[in-house]
């Protein structure tokens, strides 16, 4: 659509002069056809990948808060292990020398194999439940 005062100013202009107006304007609404084209589709691009985003931050928060939950959990029962395996060493240490006193062998008393097995396996279980924590931290979450 022209402006009825443009359109004056047009008519006024020698006819030369309207030829290359009209190439100038023709070119320009080309460049803006092909301009707003291009735009479109990345504007539909962009709305699509946004969403996206959106969803996966909220997933991503989600997931995080949960994981919080539990390395929070970990920690605790790690703590709770790290304790009952500095006691159980100390155990140990007490069954062996009494069993050497005695002389006989430690692994004759009830239970002393098992509790030895279960105490090594508890330290390095207590290590990874605890290690939750760093996880926690590197998404950005806090303990």
């Amino acid at each position: 659509m022209k402006n009825t005062n443009l359109e004056k100013i047009y008519n006024k202009l020698p006819k030369e002069e309207k030829t290359e107006l009209a190439k100038v304007e023709l070119s320009f609404a080309s460049d803006l056809k092909q301009s707003l084209k291009d735009i479109k589709v990345l504007v539909k691009e962009a709305v699509k990948i946004s969403d996206r985003i959106e969803k996966f931050s909220e997933q991503t928060r989600a997931m995080r808060d949960k994981l919080t939950i539990e390395a929070k959990k970990g920690v605790g029962v790690s703590n709770g292990l790290f304790k009952l395996t500095d006691s159980g060493k100390k155990l140990l240490e007490r069954v062996e020398k009494a069993a050497k006193e005695l002389g006989v062998s430690p692994d004759n008393i009830q239970g002393y194999k098992e509790f030895k097995e279960i105490r090594a396996q508890a330290y390095f279980d207590a290590k990874n439940a605890g290690s939750g924590e760093f996880d926690v931290k590197e998404f950005g979450g806090k303990m």
